[in-house]
């Protein structure tokens, strides 16, 4: 499994690898729904916004996307298969956080040598970015490859 995550009305999400990639769960266990199948390459993680929208970041695609519950696309951040480090594109995007307003802040670089996060506002337009590789103040720490 790769996210996880509970929305208002305690179902637990999990985003995943497999024919079934996003699943549903009640608290108690018992299984609601799946959708997904043939949309994602390497689902990473997954979030809930403050409107009950999943949010889900596939480090293989290079891309964020929106959807509603019941999995209708709604938004794509990042160019599908693209993989590029610029104010249109990602990087191996791994996770994100949603403001109550909107925004969305992307982790980027899981593929090395940009390390950044990037803010966006609730448009999908690009408002900064920040960090790097390194272990200066402002920089992220890379990941090793062992």
């Amino acid at each position: 499994m790769s996210g996880s995550s509970v929305d208002a009305e305690d179902r637990v999400w999990f985003f995943r690898k497999g024919p079934d990639p996003v699943q549903v769960y009640t608290a108690d266990g018992d299984f609601v729904r799946s959708w997904g199948k043939g949309l994602f390459v390497n689902p990473h993680h997954l979030r809930i916004d403050y409107e009950g929208n999943i949010w889900v970041a596939d480090f293989g695609l290079h891309v964020v996307q929106k959807f509603t519950p019941d999995g209708k696309l709604l938004k794509t951040l990042g160019v599908r298969g693209e993989r590029v480090r610029d104010e249109s594109h990602f990087d191996m995007p791994t996770d994100m956080a949603i403001t109550p307003s909107g925004d969305v802040f992307v982790t980027d670089g899981y593929g090395g040598g940009s390390q950044r996060v990037v803010h966006l506002n609730k448009d999908g337009k690009v408002v900064k970015s920040f960090g790097g590789a390194g272990t200066k103040p402002d920089q992220f720490v890379p990941v090793s490859k062992q």
